[in-house]
């Protein structure tokens, strides 16, 4: 049985009144949907929608963002429910709202559901293009959650490095404050015997020593937190390229299945066949060193600078072997990236070691690992 309470509209408690209602009917709703209760589901969500449209315009950013949850909420209900016509009207809306209010995931939801439903009612050019859309604005969320994790990251390692120079500054002000301390002792006990001032200096030798060094430990854990951090990144970095290469072949394959049923379709299919296989070839053509290069350069920003400086006669293609290299990609590994044979790899190798003057006696990977 659904929850009736009643609400009397006060300006600003009214709205904490009408926005604690809708979560608490969404939540409600959400449970009755995992539940597979889709008609119970479908009244809270509905209710949902009246708290919605009760919020005071001034909070125009939480009524947005609540409108375009329950009509998702209500979307999904109803394509559950076979009510497709429906389903439609609120994934539309979900998708127009979101595109305004940047709600990349909604948006991303929106845009699969859609695409399932015309898969249901058979309109499959539909479908396809929606499909297509989705994967479009799948990685590109993939990306913004990479960027935001990068993002954490950077902010503790930031975070880090400031609380340490907080204790260094502290021990400092605590070294300042002692030879202020120590100045004043000096003034007062001038009449002290020669032994007593030696005795202090020794002191003070063997403090400044000692701060000599934890400035030098502090430095030494400094660079091996970085060093950890750039390991981490790397193998982040490595990690990443694999998928990519996984993704890369299973493109491949995907190309070439599709290939082989040209012959076997109508016309009209067997060009739409061919434009997927051509969406395919080129997304990993531009795709992929696209978002390689992002993560790598995040990792080694100053790399392509110092080596293009050095060896200003390297090609654009040489600089990304050198990239993989860098990363200690095998023969084989770069081969599948670009999709040349391995033979072609040996002999762009051969040629970068006579560019890069380096014999055969030197390792390329340890002499790129320098940069």
């Amino acid at each position: 049985m659904l929850i009736t309470l009643g609400f009397k509209k006060q300006g600003v408690n009214s709205y904490k009144n009408y926005y604690g209602i809708t979560n608490l009917y969404n939540n409600l709703g959400e449970l009755k949907f995992e539940a597979k209760d889709y008609k119970e589901a479908l009244q809270y969500f509905l209710l949902s929608q009246q708290m919605v449209q009760n919020l005071d315009s001034l909070f125009w950013g939480s009524r947005m963002y609540l409108n375009v949850q329950v009509a998702y909420d209500l979307g999904k209900t109803f394509q559950e429910m076979k009510e497709y016509g429906k389903a439609m009207k609120y994934y539309q809306e979900v998708k127009k709202n979101s595109g305004k209010a940047s709600f990349l995931s909604f948006e991303t939801d929106a845009i699969k559901g859609i695409s399932e439903i015309f898969e249901k009612t058979g309109q499959s050019d539909s479908a396809l293009k929606y499909a297509r859309l989705y994967a479009v604005y799948y990685d590109s969320l993939k990306k913004t959650e990479d960027h935001q994790r990068l993002a954490v990251i950077e902010f503790e390692y930031n975070y880090r490095k400031e609380k340490e120079t907080e204790v260094l500054d502290q021990e400092r002000q605590e070294v300042l404050k002692k030879r202020k301390e120590l100045k004043l002792m000096l003034l007062i006990g001038g009449s002290l015997t020669i032994s007593i001032i030696l005795l202090l200096f020794f002191l003070l030798q063997r403090n400044k020593i000692s701060r000599m060094n934890l400035v030098k430990s502090n430095l030494q854990l400094e660079k091996s937190s970085l060093m950890k951090d750039l390991s981490l990144k790397n193998r982040e970095l490595t990690s990443k390229v694999m998928l990519l290469i996984e993704k890369n072949e299973l493109l491949a394959e995907m190309s070439e299945k599709l290939k082989k049923l040209v012959p076997y379709t109508h016309d009209s299919d067997s060009e739409l066949l061919r434009s997927v296989v051509h969406d395919l070839q080129h997304q990993h053509s531009e795709g992929f060193w696209e978002e390689f290069n992002v993560h790598f350069n995040d990792t080694h920003p100053d790399f392509y600078t110092r080596l293009s400086k050095d060896f200003p006669a390297l090609s654009p293609n040489e600089l990304k072997i050198c990239a993989f290299l860098k990363l200690n990609l095998s023969t084989k590994e770069i081969s599948l990236i670009t999709r040349k044979n391995e033979h072609s790899i040996k002999i762009a190798r051969y040629r970068l070691r006579q560019k890069l003057g380096i014999s055969r006696e030197d390792n390329l990977v340890i002499y790129l690992g320098r940069y």
